[in-house]
C-alpha cells in the first residue's frame, strides 16, 4: 500500500514522473494512471448543495491568481479564483479576460494529504491539482492533467486588490462564485509541451 503523503509538493522537484511512475520525495508512490485516477475522483467529489447555500462566513477565500505556463513563463491571460468551506469543498472561477468568458471549477481537499483537485465544468478529463498549503503562498505550482496520458505545469501568482490589472471581480465571495454565469464549454487548452517531468 502506498504511503499517505502530506503535501506541500512541487512538480518536477519532490513530485516527479519517471517512466509512468510517480515518485514523491524519491519514494515510489503510484503509477501515473493511478495518480490521475486519484485526482479525478477527488475533483469529482459531489458538492453538497445545502452546504453551498449557507452563510458566506462559512467560506474562506483562498485568493485570486494569475496563471502562467511554468516552462515558458508565459502569462496565459487567465485568472483563477478559489474559495473553500469547512467541509473541504472548493468552488471557483477561471476568467479569460480576452475572450470575456468565465468557467466554473469545483473540487475538494483530501483531508489526510491536503491534496486539492479541481475539475472544469463541462470537461470530464481535465483535472487541476495542487497542495492546499501551496495555495496559501504568493506563488503556487499547479499540475494540470489534460487526461490520463498528458500533464503540464502552471504557476499561480497571487493577486491583491492593488495589483495592476486586477479588477473588481477579483474579490471572491461564495455568493459571487455561485452567481457568475456558468459557461458549459471546455476552456481552450493552451499549447503545452509533451515533456512530462
Amino acid at each position: 500500500m502506498h504511503p499517505r503523503v502530506y503535501y506541500p509538493y512541487y512538480y518536477g522537484s519532490n513530485v516527479v514522473y519517471r517512466d509512468r511512475i510517480v515518485y514523491i520525495d524519491n519514494v515510489r508512490y503510484v503509477t501515473a494512471d493511478e495518480f490521475y485516477s486519484q485526482a479525478w475522483h477527488l475533483a469529482h467529489t459531489p458538492v453538497v448543495v445545502e452546504e453551498i447555500s449557507k452563510s458566506e462566513d462559512d467560506w474562506l477565500t483562498l485568493g485570486t491568481f494569475a496563471v502562467y505556463e511554468e516552462e515558458t513563463e508565459k502569462d496565459t491571460g487567465l485568472l483563477l479564483q478559489l474559495a473553500a468551506n469547512k467541509h473541504g469543498q472548493i468552488l471557483g472561477n477561471i476568467f479569460d479576460d480576452a475572450a470575456d468568458k468565465v468557467w466554473t471549477v469545483s473540487g475538494a481537499v483530501e483531508p489526510e494529504t491536503q491534496r486539492v483537485a479541481l475539475r472544469l465544468d463541462g470537461d470530464d478529463e481535465l483535472v487541476y491539482e495542487c497542495g492546499l498549503w501551496n495555495l496559501t503562498q504568493d506563488t503556487a505550482p499547479m499540475l494540470v492533467h489534460l487526461g490520463a496520458e498528458e500533464q503540464t505545469n502552471w504557476t499561480l501568482i497571487r493577486l491583491t486588490n492593488s495589483t495592476e490589472g486586477a479588477s473588481e471581480k477579483t474579490t471572491v465571495t461564495e455568493t459571487s462564485i455561485r452567481t457568475q454565469p456558468q459557461v458549459r464549454q471546455p476552456l481552450p487548452r493552451q499549447p503545452v509541451s509533451r515533456r512530462v517531468r
